[in-house]
């Protein structure tokens, strides 16, 4: 479910992943972004799905090349919209 979202919106936005594992959750893909001067700016970025408990996965997101910020502005994308409704797991407290 998870991985379905995160490639349906890339596929909305023009990005096809460049590989996807059949035997684990993981995704390696190329976003690229114009800055304002028209410069065209490439990040890739890992995503991997893993099982911590039942019925909990941690999604993990590593940037492999490119720009430190835009990659922040990537996963803010993924983590506030993409995935946001999905996100429902509450930290234990002390």
């Amino acid at each position: 479910m998870i991985e379905e979202a995160i490639v349906q919106a890339l596929r909305q936005e023009g990005v096809e992943p460049l590989t996807r594992s059949s035997s684990k959750y993981k995704l390696k893909f190329i976003i690229s972004t114009k800055d304002q001067g028209g410069q065209v700016h490439n990040t890739k970025i890992c995503v991997r799905i893993m099982s911590v408990r039942d019925n909990e996965v941690c999604v993990e997101f590593l940037k492999l090349e490119g720009d430190k910020t835009r990659f922040v502005e990537h996963y803010l994308e993924f983590k506030n919209k993409v995935l946001d409704y999905m996100n429902d797991c509450v930290e234990p407290t002390i």
